[in-house]
């Protein structure tokens, strides 16, 4: 190993090919291999000596950095090395002012080496290990802020998902509680690894900071440096953590502790000597990592090796492993995979952007010629001018009429479902009406369509081509039968979103329904060929999480007089809606893609017509259920028995047809002005005005496993409303790129 090797810190030069390449690659191999190490053997050795009867909080922080004299070793080689060199070579390499730097780092870190030991001396070591995972947030939080590290989407996202990974285990505490642990103790021990995660997460920037401190004034870093720092940090780290041990009387207690271990006397200390040499590899893989990377490639390691400590603390050390560590396991390497995504991207884009600013830069310097050599033949003349593209009008009004869809969907996403749990919830038990009502308002549809007619019958008139040529539908035929099995779906859709709305509380439904984003998603792949990207891929994961959450807490929000089978048949019949208005959205617009490849145009009334058969041929299959089921003949005695009276009964199965019009009408026009996925986004970030309103008005239980599902539905949204917004910023740059240069006119 050379220990020589270099790393100039603050500046940009290319690394020298050859012999110094190798051994740089080699250098981070074997860093990243001794922070794995450390990363899965530290923390299961650590908590192998409290679960076999070790008890000396003090003593395991101390063995966490007690390796340091190990490092004596490369320190003492590199010493001789130089001596060999230079007879006049200083003792040490690190300036006086960094090494006081890792004095104060040390004791930092002998405090966030206790904090932890207290806290794993109560967890296991898979809800330890999750928890410590969320130092990747801190350490990018600390790292913008001190080494001014760049934060992008992909980091945040990480972030974010670390974070209510975290969430989860604090929401399902004490069901992994260890054996003669208490309540107490458990959540104090849950609190304190948590701040040794920050904590931790503050040490690595730290550790840059000062490589960069070491740089200054034109000093190389180099290995043998680093190997000083760490030298350092680990004697007053294990100074801090012996100050302790001599109070608390430690020294005095471990060979009665080693005489009591259930493995044994031997055992107990060769399990202290393994604990200090695999910390000791975790300590000096970190800080090399961040000297031959940067800091967060250190978080990022110690965060992806969080399922390999995960397994191993379920194989030997027999933890248990619940549903939500899983749903925080998956968490927390979506997260990682989140990041690794983002930084392969970002390097992916500067490299392009280097290669296209050369192209560029080459390109422009001939133009530049060009136009130089065409100016010295022919001089330019004046008062040339150029053409400005007027706006077009239909654009002038696309940008309102998609806001007032927007309010339709508003209205409808957030009143519709109310209504019809109002319904059911005073006394209402008709599934086939419920379904009838969603579709019911069709007829409301009439009226704009006739304003429609009129005004074209009007034109014709005027143009002099008589009312008669004026048709009354401007579907074609091909269409009519489109919408019409659309409109099958729709109302198969309704009766499974009615039956499970009849069992499920409102605030469950919706974030179920949520997850029509992710089917969208993959409908509209398949049918329109909408380009998937990372941002949408995340939404999709991050809502089907959210789903699973729910589907493992079924029960714990049942409605009074609701069995268990009925909530999960609920639970069901919800997500195959949520599956088959996903599959619905695509359709429709596939259905107007195809009609405009045809005929050229698409215009608004031509979607209220479609919207008009939809809701036509639903109510119609809804209507046919009703018959069979006899709910017709039911209606009166129903209304007489209504929680709310008659009249109320009649004007909220008039309110729900109305308000579900609503919503229909907005999400089809949505699609018209946008796309499927934007309808199926607008649905997905109505779903806590939905939420908060079912709680006001029914009192709905609103627990933190719904809470966390909803931040997911939430995140989920804002994560693919930023992607888009990015594609379409791209789309417009690529069209800008793409238009032709406009010189000044010169004459041949």
């Amino acid at each position: 190993m050379d220990v020589e090797a270099t790393k100039d810190v603050g500046r940009h030069e290319q690394a020298a090919p050859g012999r110094g390449r190798a051994a740089r690659w080699l250098l981070v191999a074997l860093n990243c291999g001794m922070l794995v190490v450390g990363t899965t053997g530290g923390p299961l050795i650590s908590r192998l000596y409290f679960s076999k009867g070790g008890h000396r909080q003090w003593l395991s922080a101390w063995l966490q950095t007690a390796g340091w004299p190990l490092l004596l070793v490369p320190v003492a080689a590199s010493y001789l090395s130089r001596r060999a060199r230079h007879s006049g070579a200083p003792l040490f390499l690190t300036p006086r002012r960094v090494l006081l730097a890792g004095v104060g780092l040390g004791f930092l870190n002998g405090a966030d080496d206790f904090i932890y030991a207290y806290g794993l001396a109560y967890l296991p070591v898979s809800t330890s290990a999750i928890l410590i995972s969320t130092q990747l947030a801190f350490t990018v939080f600390f790292a913008c802020l001190i080494v001014r590290q760049r934060l992008t989407a992909a980091t945040l996202n990480a972030v974010a998902l670390l974070t209510i990974g975290a969430v989860v285990l604090g929401l399902h505490a004490s069901k992994d509680r260890p054996a003669g642990v208490t309540s107490g103790k458990y959540w104090m021990g849950f609190f304190l690894t948590l701040g040794a995660a920050a904590l931790y997460g503050l040490i690595l920037p730290l550790v840059e900071l000062a490589y960069k401190h070491a740089a200054g004034g034109g000093r190389t870093v180099t290995y043998a440096l680093v190997m000083e720092m760490q030298l350092v940090m680990g004697f007053f780290a294990t100074a801090f953590c012996t100050v302790g041990m001599v109070v608390n009387k430690d020294f005095q207690a471990i060979p009665r502790e080693a005489k009591q271990y259930e493995l044994g006397e031997a055992r107990y200390y060769v399990v202290l000597v393994f604990n200090a040499i695999l910390w000791e590899f975790f300590f000096v893989g970190a800080v090399g990592v961040i000297f031959c990377v940067h800091t967060l490639l250190a978080g990022i390691i110690i965060a992806v090796f969080i399922p390999i400590t995960e397994v191993l603390g379920v194989i030997f050390l027999h933890e248990k492993f619940s549903s939500e560590k899983g749903v925080a396991l998956l968490l927390s390497l979506w997260g990682l995979a989140s990041y690794s995504y983002g930084e392969y991207a970002d390097a992916k884009a500067k490299k392009k952007a280097a290669l296209e600013a050369e192209e560029a830069s080459l390109e422009l310097s001939l133009i530049m010629e060009v136009e130089a050599a065409a100016t010295q033949r022919q001089p330019c003349k004046n008062g040339s001018t150029t053409k400005q593209q007027q706006p077009s009008a239909g654009r002038s009004f696309r940008n309102p009429l998609l806001v007032v869809n927007f309010v339709l969907m508003v209205v409808g996403s957030a009143c519709g479902p109310l209504l019809l749990r109002a319904y059911f919830l005073r006394g209402g038990n008709r599934k086939w009406l419920s379904s009838l009502l969603q579709t019911a308002g069709w007829p409301l549809l009439l009226v704009p369509l006739w304003f429609s007619y009129y005004s074209r019958r009007r034109r014709e008139v005027e143009d002099g081509g008589g009312a008669a040529a004026t048709p009354l539908f401007l579907m074609t035929p091909r269409l009519l039968v489109a919408s019409a099995v659309v409109g099958l779906m729709t109302g198969v859709d309704d009766l499974l979103y009615a039956y499970g709305l009849a069992y499920l509380p409102v605030s469950t439904s919706s974030i179920l329904i949520s997850t029509q984003l992710a089917f969208t998603a993959a409908f509209a792949l398949l049918l329109v060929r909408q380009r998937f990207t990372a941002f949408s891929v995340n939404a999709v994961v991050l809502l089907s999480v959210g789903a699973a959450m729910l589907g493992m807490n079924a029960g714990g929000d049942r409605p009074a007089g609701v069995s268990r089978a009925q909530y999960c048949a609920g639970f069901a019949m919800t997500l195959g809606a949520a599956a088959l208005y996903g599959l619905v959205l695509p359709v429709m617009e596939l259905s107007q893609a195809r009609h405009a490849a045809a005929r050229g145009t698409v215009t608004y009334t031509l979607v209220m017509e479609m919207q008009l058969v939809i809701g036509f041929v639903a109510t119609a299959f809804s209507a046919i259920g009703m018959l069979v089921n006899n709910d017709f003949h039911a209606i009166p005695g129903e209304a007489q028995e209504f929680g709310l009276g008659q009249a109320g009964y009649y004007l909220l199965l008039a309110g729900s047809a109305a308000m579900y019009q609503c919503f229909f009408l907005g999400t089809i026009g949505a699609i018209f002005y946008g796309s499927a996925l934007l309808a199926g986004v607008i649905m997905t970030v109505l779903i806590p005005v939905t939420e908060v309103l079912a709680v006001m008005f029914f009192h709905e239980p609103f627990n933190g496993t719904k809470g966390v599902a909803l931040a997911l539905s939430l995140w989920g949204f804002v994560s693919y409303f930023y992607g888009e917004v990015r594609a379409a910023k791209a789309a417009a740059h690529r069209r800008h790129s793409d238009e032709p240069p406009k010189p000044d006119h010169l004459d041949p």
